[in-house]
């Protein structure tokens, strides 16, 4: 819905009902410590979602604000679980849980297609993973905020640099280490990840080359179902476009 003549801004909003039966995986999979389960029941959920759209063009930049928030109302989600103190991952049906949130972001752009954006995502929900391990639904990422530019240097040069700071629900259970017993479970850290990525083209657009760097600062993070993610990640690339006749 338009709240001004020229269109520049807007309200919108969303409803609407999904379901999911149990997948053979779910259901059946007993492979390497994982154990599906035949009981599942189909899960199903509710979700509203509303909010505002901001647009400004001028002759030299464009401004887009956007602010929404949504509400999850899940039933017999299925999940993959490890209880404490078990070494087997097992799929079961959660009890409902309500998922609320809200998405803000900000896009600028100018001149010499320069750019900057910055995006935040925060979460809530009615359930936490206490006393087990949840792969999918429970151990989210309740806070994420996300900044990124792309700004023309002298040269024909294009420099790219991207920040995630990521603070995710619940934890994930460790080997035996220093200060940590087995099968403990540690909780995650917020972490903050930075990227960069210089970039030039030649040959009008037809061949271009360019160092992307990932993790800039090595940091160490583990994700859910307790996957070590890489460090510090250097690459290079040259990419060729061939026009077709």
């Amino acid at each position: 819905m338009r709240l001004t003549q020229e269109g520049n801004a807007m309200l919108f909003g969303s409803v609407n009902r999904s379901v999911r039966p149990p997948s053979f995986t779910d259901l059946y999979y007993s492979i390497g410590g994982a154990q599906g389960s035949i009981d599942l029941e189909h899960e199903w959920s509710d979700n509203f979602e509303t909010g505002v759209r901001l647009l400004d063009i001028s002759e030299t930049n464009t401004l887009k604000f956007e602010q929404s928030i949504f509400i999850r109302k899940g039933h017999n989600l299925i999940d993959w679980v490890r209880l404490e103190g078990e070494d087997v991952v097992q799929a079961i049906n959660l009890r409902e849980v309500v998922f609320k949130g809200l998405e803000t972001s900000l896009m600028l752009n100018w001149e010499n297609d320069n750019l900057f954006r910055v995006s935040f995502t925060s979460i809530r929900a009615s359930e936490s993973s206490v006393g087990f391990e949840s792969n999918y639904f429970l151990d989210f990422l309740r806070h994420k905020l996300d900044i990124s530019t792309s700004l023309s240097l002298p040269a024909d040069l294009k420099l790219s640099l991207r920040y995630s700071l990521q603070d995710r629900e619940g934890g994930y259970y460790i080997p035996p280490v220093e200060g940590a017993e087995e099968g403990e479970e540690v909780e995650f850290v917020p972490t903050g990840l930075l990227g960069a990525t210089l970039s030039r083209e030649f040959m009008e657009g037809k061949l271009n080359a360019n160092i992307r760097v990932d993790n800039a600062f090595d940091v160490e993070l583990v994700d859910i179902g307790n996957v070590t993610l890489p460090g510090r990640w250097v690459r290079a690339s040259l990419t060729f476009v061939l026009n077709g006749h």
